[in-house]
């Protein structure tokens, strides 16, 4: 097996990346691009230069409805090179968000959630966020809760942590996952992120993943579109208020030492899988 390189990688995603887009304009589902990936479109018109991935995101009804009707049509297509990886479709599958995965390749990591896999793109749900102060820091407060107990339960040896952290790793991580399973922590953050109701919610957010920022939900609205290498794709309707939401003063460069690839290890192309999934 060869490893890929840094472009055969993003080729791979921008693939993906197509798929779902194509995907999603035929059967009318709404998505934007999400985090990193946006911040790329709009400040280098394509990755973060240190980026090595792509996430998109979804309000709650389309992402359900996309995961539903993209692992069907997948299913209906064996030869096609393409998985949906997610926590209600798959035992061996440890997030409370999507990927779209590349079934021609697969990922060396470490990672406890993930299980076998090859090059993806996260898809994430975008959920309501309660109404009023205290309401909301009650939310924030239990999704915390549970995302704190899905890291210690996933996370690997790490020789940057204090002696104190390590320690309490080392002796909470099997006593976390002898009690419940990746799976079973997942669902716990999906069915809390769900809890508030979205038709009266006037703030969303990202809270299946642990940075729980808040963003008016009318900053979404309609898409618009932003260009990323080369194509264009869906986007928030503000862009700026979104990201600003997320990193502050986006446009600027953060200084090198925080240019930090997200993820370090290895792709590569693995003939095993193509003609199918890892089902």
């Amino acid at each position: 097996m060869n490893s890929l390189t840094e472009k055969q990688l993003r080729d791979v995603q921008l693939e993906l990346l197509d798929k779902v887009n194509a995907f999603c304009e035929q059967r009318g589902i709404r998505y934007y691009l999400h985090a990193g990936t946006l911040l790329g479109a709009v400040r280098h018109q394509g990755y973060i230069p240190w980026d090595d991935d792509i996430d998109l995101v979804m309000f709650r009804e389309d992402y359900e409805r996309f995961c539903r009707e993209f692992s069907a049509s997948l299913a209906s297509e064996p030869a096609e090179p393409a998985a949906l990886f997610s926590v209600n479709l798959r035992r061996d599958y440890g997030l409370p968000y999507a990927k779209v995965v590349d079934t021609r390749t697969q990922l060396v990591d470490e990672s406890r959630a993930w299980g076998e896999m090859g090059v993806f793109i996260d898809v994430f749900p975008l959920d309501a966020w309660p109404d009023g102060d205290r309401r909301s820091r009650i939310h924030r407060l239990r999704m915390a809760w549970r995302h704190g107990l899905a890291a210690v339960a996933t996370a690997t040896p790490n020789p940057n942590r204090s002696y104190r952290k390590a320690l309490g790793m080392t002796i909470l991580g099997p006593l976390v996952r002898n009690v419940m399973s990746h799976r079973r922590l997942a669902r716990g953050i999906e069915r809390a992120a769900r809890a508030p109701k979205m038709d009266t919610a006037s703030m969303v957010g990202v809270t299946v993943f642990s940075r729980l920022q808040r963003v008016e939900r009318d900053a979404y609205g309609n898409t618009s579109e932003v260009q990323f290498e080369g194509r264009r794709y869906p986007a928030p309707s503000d862009v700026h208020r979104v990201l600003e939401c997320h990193y502050g003063d986006y446009m600027t460069l953060p200084p090198e030492e925080e240019r930090i690839q997200g993820w370090h290890g290895i792709a590569v192309w693995s003939q095993i899988n193509r003609s199918g999934g890892f089902d």
